[in-house]
């Protein structure tokens, strides 16, 4: 008889399923190793935010005497004593009374403005805002008393969360 030479079934059908495998575990690696870099792209990014955000706010506050308006909604809380999340805060600077930096929250973004305490702002600083909090420092002083602010910004993307605080100075107060 003359011999053949080649795979029998049962041969190729077990090589199949090594290489189903093979391949199976190569894909999910690959899925997971994606999912981690979105997950770790997201969070560098909202470091990145909220660092640009909290260095910019900061720089202000520092050369800022005093808290001229401050709100949670359309309620002002210049008297308040404890942590608000706020939508506008307005710092006085210079020896001219109208001026101010202002900073609002709307639509998730953060807005700066170089106006009068009442205005608007109107230049996007920065996105992702979840909520921005304001407490006046040190602890039991109001708004229009402190010399201090807490501040805390919590940032949002894709379900991740990041949150930043600092207590920031007037120097000029």
């Amino acid at each position: 008889m003359k011999r053949n030479k080649g795979f029998t079934l049962i041969e190729i059908i077990i090589t199949i399923g090594f290489m189903s495998i093979i391949v199976s575990s190569v894909i999910l690696f690959l899925i997971i190793n994606i999912n981690n870099f979105d997950v770790l792209r997201t969070d560098a990014e909202l470091q990145f935010h909220s660092q640009y955000i909290m260095n910019f706010v900061s720089n202000k506050i520092m050369e800022s005497k005093n808290v001229e308006v401050i709100k949670n909604g359309t309620k002002d809380v210049m008297n308040g004593t404890r942590e608000y999340s706020i939508t506008k805060i307005s710092l006085r600077y210079g020896t001219n009374n109208n001026n101010c930096y202002t900073f609002e929250i709307r639509n998730n973004k953060i807005y700066y403005g170089n106006c009068n305490s009442y205005d608007s702002a109107d230049t996007e600083l920065g996105t992702y805002i979840k909520e921005l909090k304001a407490s006046p420092y040190p602890s039991g002083t109001t708004f229009e008393q402190s010399n201090a602010l807490v501040l805390t910004i919590c940032l949002l993307e894709n379900g991740q969360e990041y949150t930043a605080k600092q207590i920031i100075y007037m120097r000029n107060s």
